[in-house]
This record gives C-alpha cells, sequence and structure tokens, in this order.
C-alpha cells in the first residue's frame, strides 16, 4: 500500500514524500462500501450523494440546506443532509453559465444566494417558499475565457463581496488585469472607496483587491482577520534545462492575501517548499521573457507565499476543521481539497486526489498530511481516478462533506471514535 505524502516545512525538519510506514493516515475506512478511500484510525467514509455530475463548491443556507453548484452541468441543486445520510435532490437553478462559487448574505429580513459564474456575479433571494427568486446581476462584466472559467465568491468580515478571477493563460501576461486577481465589491456591485485601485484610470483595475495569483480556486479568513487563498503555480516550467519536466513550480497551497499586493504570477515562482517566511524570495521563471528583470526578490513586486506544496496539487476547496466534530488536534487544522495531476507526463508528478489536512501551530502551518486520500493506480493520473476532490464543507453534525467531480458524488468522513 502507498502511503500519504507528508511534507514537513518547520525549520529544520526535512522534507519526507512517499513514505513506506503504515500510519493513521493510511487506513482503509471499512465502512465506505467502495473501499476507495483513505482516512485516519477513528474516522469513518460513505457516500452521501450520488448521480451529481460534477459537484465543486458547497454551501449550507439558512434553511439548512445544502446547496451544491454543478458547474459543468449549469446547475444549482439542494438536498437535506440529516444522520449521515442525503434526501429530496432538487435543481433549483439550471441552464447557467459554469455556476461555481456559493455565498449566502443576509440583508434586512432577506437572504441571499450569491452565484459567481463564468462572466458574471447573480445573486437570488431565498423565498419564505423555499423557492429561489428571479437572478439579479450584480456584477455582469467579469472577463471569460481562456484556461480557467471558474470564479469563486465569498463575503469577508468587512461585509465586502471577494471574488477570485483565474488567469487565461499558463504564463503569458494578461490584457485584461482583472484575470490572476482576487476582485473586491460591495454587496451591490460597486466599488468600494477604499480599494487599493479605486482611482486607476483603467476602470478594469479599481475592483482589484490583489493581483499576480494564477488561479485561486477558494479562499477564507483567519479567526483575526487575514484573508488565506490557496493557487495553483504555472505549468511546463524548468528551471534548467537539464531539469526533469513539472518538478516546479511549487504550488502556493497558501497566500496571505493583502491588499493591494502583487503575488508574481506570471514572472516568479516561490523556491521554497513547505513553510515561506518573507526572507524566502520568490525566484524568476525562466520560461517567461522579462522575468529576469522583473523583480522576483521584491516583496513588493511578488509577495512570498506562507506554505507551499509540490507541483502538480492542484489545491481547490478549503475549510476550517474548527467547524467539525473531530477531536482536538484534528480541529485545529485547515483543509484543502487537492485535485491532483493530470497535465503532466511525467511519472515523477503524478500526484495524489486528496483532502490534505494542514497542521497549524500558533496559527501558521508548520506542515501537511494526507487526510482523505482517493483511490488512483499507480500510473494512473487523477483525472483517470476514483475520483477527485473539489470542494469541502462541514455539515451541521460535524462531518466533513467533499464533492467529488470526478467521481460525481458527495463522500461524507466522519470521526466514529478510535
Amino acid at each position: 500500500m502507498r502511503t500519504a505524502d507528508v511534507l514537513f516545512g518547520a525549520a529544520g525538519v526535512g522534507l519526507l514524500i512517499g513514505l513506506t510506514a503504515v500510519g493513521r493516515a493510511e487506513v482503509v475506512a471499512q465502512t465506505d462500501p467502495t473501499q476507495n478511500v483513505k482516512v485516519p484510525q477513528g474516522f469513518s467514509v460513505s457516500i452521501l450523494q450520488g448521480g451529481i455530475r460534477g459537484p465543486r463548491m458547497m454551501s449550507f443556507g439558512p434553511d439548512g440546506l445544502l446547496y451544491v453548484s454543478l458547474t459543468g452541468d449549469g446547475k444549482i441543486v439542494r438536498l437535506s443532509v440529516a444522520d449521515g445520510k442525503a434526501s429530496n435532490l432538487e435543481t433549483l437553478k439550471d441552464g447557467l453559465p459554469k455556476p461555481h462559487g456559493l455565498a449566502w448574505l443576509k440583508s434586512g429580513s432577506d437572504n441571499w444566494l450569491y452565484v459567481a459564474e463564468e462572466t458574471r456575479v447573480e445573486r437570488y433571494k431565498l423565498g419564505t417558499d423555499g423557492k429561489l427568486g428571479p437572478a439579479e446581476v450584480i456584477v455582469g462584466d467579469i472577463p471569460g475565457g481562456g484556461r480557467h472559467t471558474t470564479r469563486t465568491v465569498h463575503f469577508g468580515p468587512d461585509g465586502k463581496m471577494y471574488v477570485a478571477v483565474g488567469s487565461s493563460t499558463n504564463k503569458e501576461p494578461e490584457s485584461d488585469p482583472r484575470r490572476a486577481a482576487i476582485l473586491r465589491y460591495n454587496p451591490d456591485g460597486s466599488v468600494p472607496g477604499d480599494n487599493p485601485f479605486v482611482n486607476s484610470t483603467d476602470p478594469r483595475r479599481r475592483p482589484i483587491w490583489a493581483e499576480g495569483l494564477r488561479n485561486t480556486v477558494d479562499f477564507l479568513w483567519t479567526k483575526d482577520g487575514q484573508l488565506w487563498a490557496s493557487t495553483h503555480g504555472s505549468d511546463n516550467v524548468k528551471l534548467k534545462p537539464s531539469d526533469p519536466p513539472d518538478i516546479q513550480p511549487y504550488e502556493k497551497l497558501i497566500n496571505v492575501v493583502e491588499k493591494g499586493k502583487n503575488y508574481g504570477w506570471p514572472y516568479c515562482i516561490p523556491a521554497t517548499l513547505g513553510v515561506n517566511t518573507p526572507n524566502d524570495k520568490q525566484i524568476p521563471d525562466p520560461t517567461v521573457p522579462g522575468s529576469a528583470n522583473y523583480g522576483c526578490s521584491s516583496a513588493t513586486k511578488a509577495a512570498p507565499p506562507l506554505f507551499t506544496t509540490v507541483a502538480h496539487a492542484a489545491p481547490l476547496g478549503m475549510a476550517w476543521g474548527t467547524d467539525s466534530n473531530f477531536p482536538a488536534e484534528y480541529k485545529n487544522s485547515l483543509y484543502i481539497a487537492e485535485h491532483g495531476s493530470w497535465n503532466t507526463d511525467n511519472p515523477e508528478t503524478y500526484r495524489d486526489c486528496k483532502v490534505d489536512r494542514v497542521v497549524l501551530e500558533g496559527g501558521r502551518p508548520t506542515k501537511v498530511e494526507a487526510f482523505a486520500t482517493f483511490k488512483r493506480g499507480v500510473n494512473e493520473k487523477c483525472g483517470d481516478a476514483w475520483g477527485r476532490p473539489a470542494g469541502i464543507v462541514f455539515a451541521p453534525d460535524g462531518s466533513m462533506l467533499i464533492a467529488d467531480d470526478g467521481g460525481n458524488r458527495i463522500v461524507r468522513v466522519a470521526y466514529s471514535g478510535g
């Protein structure tokens, strides 16, 4: 049995990948009829809901029901979750252009579901009859097309609406500054007066909160108000012609996203695996013209990430363990869905499709270890594996729900003791 990858990033601690001893993270959950998900001892796995095409992001509404975006199907669906089982699956909206991010906002007595689609953010009022009302377009000019077409929306502790927009390219500079960025709006879609570029002569820059983020698929806030985001690195990078393909750049598992900062894409890549500090400067991507003179060692032009993981991990959805009913050591963690490899032909960089647990000490990440690893063959990429984690949410009962857009299902991981 192949063990879960474990990355230790604390100062003075080595990097271990592909351990051979079977540890806590390697126990196959016997309650999972598929026998295809490995979780720590004391946890159980089941299929909460199957037969839904390409689930991505999930959110529990004020009605206690689970709302799910089916991005490839163009749908928003809803289901009831109780006693570890799902029921009453229903399609609420259909024919949407790549719906992805979901976020709830209460305004007065009204509850609004915001949906981030490829080129817009819409909202729907939840009626007293339990139905979603007609769409209201809040932001209608998000640039679309190209390589990354999913959009994610969340409301910050400041009450503002944040929208992640990925790049249209792999490592070619964007013509539209709103790509490879996180945008910030008022809930009505207007641009806040305290945005960093609100007075720009280019109106497209005015909603930008932070830039140089190739593809941020999810983000969240710490209890002290920091915005943490997972971000994909560029593909097909070699620091030297003799390097094996696709070893770098490391994925930016966690960026601390701050007002007005640039995170270096497409010119710069992180040089340090695991924990990064302000002294761990980024380095030029030699395959991008102009990178040598860009200034990658400057934190102003290329703010370093907080924590990195291996290339082709493809981090997506994020959730805090504090919302779980897991044991204390697991509650003090950040969970990140990793979609895994699909576009590398180098077997050395085939990655697992899994949910990683980022261990926190003093509110900072110190290491990452596999929590729920989905089965894949030795020479199998995640695009062909049993499933691919995309989104994570914790249910009211404290169990973890994982949206699997490769296996068209929602997987439930519960703590059962032991």
